[in-house]
């Protein structure tokens, strides 16, 4: 009995160990399942994202033909174009090669422009004297004339008017200085003029040929167009600085032909005789040092 109790108890857990084995393998092999069918998919998934790719890859390389034939195509275009684009604007390229000329141009002649500005005020300033001294000289004239200077006689005329006429003699003489003064002053004018325009006369030449390119082809530049007529403009009105030179220089030469009285005539008096037949002569009937010929006033006797 005890026998057959314990074979039935061996029996009931062998077969409890069996059916937790068969649990155990059951659950391994449906998760085994379960994996194998993910794995399937992925494969399946890659093997999906590998034809498209190929696809793409496909569509890419006859899209990269196509691309490259297009290059080549624009490439040949590009020379043509460039070819003809370089015979057609070449001049612009000229202009704006010419547009940095233009500024050097102006820089070099901002100097000299100074410079013809300064004769020029110079003038203006000389010119102002001219006038004060025409004045000065036709008060003279008229002083001159008033006091009848060229009509002196000894013992008819007051003594007052020898003396205004002697000083007015004596203010002649310093006119002539100052006439000798302007004179050099015009001088210095006009050498530093003729040096001035001499470099001018230079920068002309670039000046025209710079015109005449950007009044042609360059006119698109106004900038540099007007830069160029406003030196123009000016050349031409330092050019009228010669004229007023000569102009003022007659204006000069005419002072010296102006004459109160021939210089030799001093105004003297003349000589009497003392008892015992002995000549006595005033003061102002001696000799004068012989020197620069002064414009002087003639007495009548």
């Amino acid at each position: 009995m005890k026998k057959w109790v314990v074979a039935v108890g061996a029996f009931a857990m062998f077969g409890l160990v069996t059916n937790a084995a068969a649990q155990s393998l059951f659950e391994r092999c449906q998760k085994e399942k379960e994996e194998i069918g993910k794995m399937d998919a992925e494969v399946t998934d890659l093997s999906n994202r590998i034809s498209d790719i190929d696809k793409q890859m496909t569509e890419l390389r006859r899209e990269r033909i196509q691309k490259s034939r297009q290059q080549s195509a624009l490439q040949r275009r590009l020379k043509t174009d460039r070819i003809r684009h370089a015979r057609r604007c070449r001049g612009m390229k000229q202009c704006e090669d010419m547009e940095q000329q233009v500024s050097d141009l102006k820089q070099q002649m901002e100097p000299l422009s100074d410079r013809l500005r300064k004769i020029r005020d110079g003038i203006r300033e000389r010119n102002q004297e001219i006038s004060q001294l025409n004045t000065d000289v036709r008060r003279m004239e008229n002083q001159f004339r008033q006091l009848g200077c060229d009509n002196l006689q000894i013992g008819q005329t007051a003594q007052s008017t020898f003396d205004n006429c002697s000083q007015l003699s004596k203010d002649w003489n310093a006119v002539q200085g100052r006439i000798d003064r302007l004179q050099a002053s015009v001088d210095r004018l006009r050498d530093g003029y003729q040096k001035v325009m001499q470099q001018m006369r230079t920068k002309s030449v670039a000046l025209n040929r710079l015109l005449k390119r950007f009044r042609g082809q360059c006119s698109h530049s106004r900038d540099r167009l007007a830069d160029l007529e406003r030196m123009e403009k000016d050349q031409k009105e330092y050019q009228s600085i010669g004229g007023e030179l000569d102009e003022m220089s007659t204006k000069v030469r005419k002072f010296r032909t102006m004459k109160l009285a021939p210089a030799k005539d001093q105004p003297t008096l003349t000589p009497k005789k003392k008892d015992g037949g002995q000549t006595s002569t005033d003061s102002s009937s001696r000799p004068k040092p012989r020197g620069r010929k002064k414009h002087t006033l003639t007495p009548k006797k």
